[in-house]
């Protein structure tokens, strides 16, 4: 009786002992690498990943952007047209950004149906930016490039997210804009400081440049990439305050972003995507007083130039059909010569 008692206290243990080997394992699984728990508290990129893997969800809607994007609200999308979404948006972001983190959310539920919305901006659009921290040292994104890309970089740079804080879903909810605006600093000054950076910073060049950049070959190969995985992104034009536009409109602005436009219209005979040029602020019915500065909006206007994009584009939320899915509607035949053939 006793052995067959000590025999029952083993297997008991045992069972006990893998209960918790597994349990163990299912904790490190789940959990974020080290590493990037480590580069959480360097870089908006690992937090936004950081983020993602605790949402509790797979999005289906995906804001991708630099921080004129920052303030799309995944809620507001949720509440108004049912899309439970994720803000991907980061600081100074580029295509590479985009390409690495639209495949991690691919291969963490490549089932899901994604709608995304692009936000883009003309400037540095052809200019190879040296890569950020979490593309260079976070498993998760780097293993999207060589090695020897990522060796260039020179251990990436660093674009804190510390000082900004966010909602669960990704969007930023305060940073130091609100702060500048909460310290006493008037839209006026903010103005007047943007304007003034923008034409000491303003190119002579007229048109895009030809030369095809690192950048530029990341957007269409995330443009490729996106449509192999049954995603159709909206790109979205992001607006520019009116006053701003006043003092650097010229003619190699007015040529640069036709060109641009005109570069788009070009991709479109290659891929499947939508783009709305919201440059100017009447295309939404923006507010001119809903801004922080020349370019980053408020929370109501991102409001406003959201539902213009559902709107004008209601496919690229699930709401409709894609043009190019619609089969065209037959023409009668006319009672001239080439129907009596």
């Amino acid at each position: 009786m006793k052995l067959r008692r000590q025999k029952v206290d083993r297997m008991l243990l045992a069972v006990l002992v893998a209960g918790l080997a597994a349990g163990g394992a299912l904790a490190l699984a789940t959990a974020p690498p080290a590493a990037a728990t480590t580069l959480d508290r360097l870089t908006d990129r690992t937090h936004k990943m950081n983020m993602l893997g605790r949402l509790g969800y797979s999005p289906s809607l995906v804001f991708f952007g630099g921080s004129r994007s920052f303030r799309f609200e995944p809620s507001y999308a949720r509440r108004r047209w049912g899309l439970r979404g994720f803000n991907c948006a980061v600081m100074e972001s580029t295509h590479e950004d985009v390409w690495a983190m639209v495949h991690h959310l691919v291969r963490r539920a490549p089932s899901v149906k994604k709608h995304v919305v692009w936000g883009l901006q003309p400037g540095g659009f052809f200019t190879n930016r040296q890569f950020d921290i979490g593309l260079v040292r976070d498993s998760r994104l780097r293993r999207y490039f060589p090695y020897d890309l990522r060796q260039k970089m020179n251990g990436g740079m660093t674009h804190t997210w510390g000082h900004r804080v966010y909602a669960r879903d990704g969007a930023v909810v305060w940073d130091n804009y609100d702060r500048q605006v909460a310290a006493g600093v008037t839209l006026d000054a903010s103005l007047a400081a943007y304007i003034e950076r923008a034409l000491k910073q303003r190119s002579d060049e007229d048109g895009i440049p030809t030369t095809v950049s690192r950048t530029r070959r990341y957007f269409e190969d995330t443009l490729a990439y996106m449509n192999q995985h049954d995603i159709e992104p909206l790109l979205l034009i992001m607006p520019i305050h009116p006053r701003v536009i006043r003092a650097i409109r010229d003619v190699h602005w007015d040529n640069r972003r036709a060109s641009f436009k005109a570069y788009l219209v070009e991709l479109q005979s290659r891929y499947h995507f939508t783009f709305l040029d919201f440059t100017f602020i009447r295309t939404f019915d923006g507010d001119p007083d809903a801004f922080y500065d020349g370019v980053h909006m408020k929370r109501s206007n991102m409001r406003r130039l959201l539902r213009a994009a559902v709107r004008k584009a209601p496919w690229a939320f699930g709401r409709a059909p894609a043009p190019w899915d619609v089969a065209p509607t037959p023409t009668p035949a006319s009672s001239g010569g080439a129907a009596r053939r």
